[in-house]
């Protein structure tokens, strides 16, 4: 199960960089951080942070997805944090 997890949130990165689908990418990134994967947690933070996939920009939601990175043991997660 947690194999097939993890492949939600590669596929998001691919779909993110081949085909800069941002929308596709963000609902793969936020399925995949609600199992668990703790990089897509920070790269839903990123995506509020930047107003990427339609998202408008909001700082204390990617702050939250940040906090759920780092408390996963992400330290991506945790340096973005103090962004």
């Amino acid at each position: 199960m947690k194999k097939w997890i993890l492949g939600i949130g590669l596929c998001a990165r691919v779909v993110l960089i081949g085909a800069k689908d941002y929308t596709q990418a963000f609902k793969l990134y936020t399925k995949a951080c609600k199992t668990g994967i703790e990089s897509s947690c920070a790269d839903v933070g990123k995506m509020y942070d930047l107003s990427l996939a339609g998202v408008v920009i909001d700082h204390t939601k990617a702050r939250s997805y940040y906090t759920k990175a780092c408390d996963l043991g992400y330290q991506e997660g945790c340096k973005d944090i103090k962004l």
